[in-house]
């Protein structure tokens, strides 16, 4: 599984990150200043620290995803749109049996639990139709089959856009 780090770049007028720093290990969405890169915690800290990049971050106003239990929501009821289906569920301090209270998991009972209950989503993994896992952390993490880079790579552009722009992005 591989980690990356969902980001948005809201300054269009400058050339992307990725391009400033020649890099291609960055997963793109269909509007190029939607991407995410590879992550972990350590290196991402010091990354993100050093003066230049932080410096980036700042001048084109780039901002980290963030996934409340609100957006979650919204995109568990879209996933089917986005060619994926949940498959399971992690919540704060609490296991998901005891959630479901006896239901099964499927999107409308979680949709419901999100709407009407104060327990706090902390993971959503879901099932490309190609079989492939991809889980969405509410840090703005996703969690990526290696091959579904190369297969699923529509599906990843388009969830990469829902997390920063929202479904109208892939209309």
């Amino acid at each position: 599984m591989l980690f990356y780090k969902v980001l948005l770049q809201e300054e269009r007028k400058t050339l992307p990150l990725y391009k400033k720093l020649g890099r291609n290990d960055f997963l793109i969405g269909n509007y190029q200043n939607s991407y995410a890169i590879p992550y972990s915690p350590e290196k991402f800290s010091k990354w993100i620290n050093e003066n230049r990049i932080y410096t980036m971050f700042v001048h084109d106003s780039i901002k980290q995803a963030l996934i409340n239990n609100n957006k979650f929501s919204y995109l568990i009821s879209i996933s089917e749109n986005l060619n994926i289906n949940m498959i399971d569920c992690q919540f704060e301090n609490i296991d998901l049996s005891i959630v479901l209270e006896g239901e099964a998991l499927e999107t409308d009972v979680i949709e419901y639990i999100l709407k009407h209950k104060s327990f706090r989503l902390l993971k959503v993994t879901f099932r490309s139709e190609n079989n492939f896992i991809i889980s969405v952390k509410r840090n703005g993490v996703i969690e990526i089959d290696e091959d579904a880079l190369v297969k699923d790579k529509k599906v990843i552009s388009n969830l990469l856009d829902v997390l920063n722009l929202g479904y109208g992005a892939i209309l």
